[in-house]
């Protein structure tokens, strides 16, 4: 069984409070612990889209706590 993804092509990765939306798959195996990783997001409101906060190619190392669980937690599936 694989992953589940909506319509819009959102992923569910914790019963509806960690979701997330691959926009350009990488290359490779999923991430290790204590490997960088170098990712750009954006937070939006649920409701509207709006966008709070964009950061571009910020570098976390996993296993470090250096991001939110949330975006460590999708970061460790994107491959």
């Amino acid at each position: 069984d694989g992953p589940v993804i909506d319509a819009d092509g959102w992923e569910d990765m914790m019963d509806g409070k960690v979701r997330k939306r691959t926009v350009k798959a990488g290359k490779g195996d999923a991430v290790d612990l204590q490997r960088d990783v170098l990712c750009s997001f954006d937070v939006r409101l649920s409701l509207d889209g709006e966008i709070l906060q964009r950061r571009k190619n910020i570098r976390y190392r996993i296993g470090e706590s250096e991001a939110i669980p949330g975006l460590e937690l999708a970061l460790r599936h994107m491959f």
